[in-house]
């Protein structure tokens, strides 16, 4: 093997003899393989809370939670197309109504 000089490595590294790269397009969607799936995932129904009101309103509350619970409150979210505040609420009425104060 022989030893290139500088000039023979520049010349090689040269950025106009590469070849080019086509860019991806991000506005056309990908070839996807078909999902198999028994049946479609539909929204659970809207939760009734423990007094049997629908239409109770909605309040902003806060708490702190473990990181695992987060993640499992944002999949089942994700995986029931709803909002994660509907997952904790449904949570809760489910844990109230098991659980009644005497």
């Amino acid at each position: 093997m022989s030893k290139k000089s500088p000039k023979q490595l520049i010349e090689e590294r040269n950025p106009f003899k590469r070849p080019k790269i086509e860019p991806a397009d991000l506005y056309t969607m990908p070839p996807q393989a078909k999902e198999k799936t028994s049946e479609p995932v539909s929204a659970p129904p809207a939760p009734v809370n423990s007094q049997g009101l629908q239409d109770d309103p909605v309040k902003p509350y806060s708490t702190y939670l473990r990181a695992g619970l987060i993640e499992g409150i944002k999949l089942r979210a994700f995986k029931q197309r709803v909002k994660d505040r509907q997952v904790v609420e449904a949570a809760l009425e489910e844990y109230f109504i098991n659980n009644p104060i005497e």
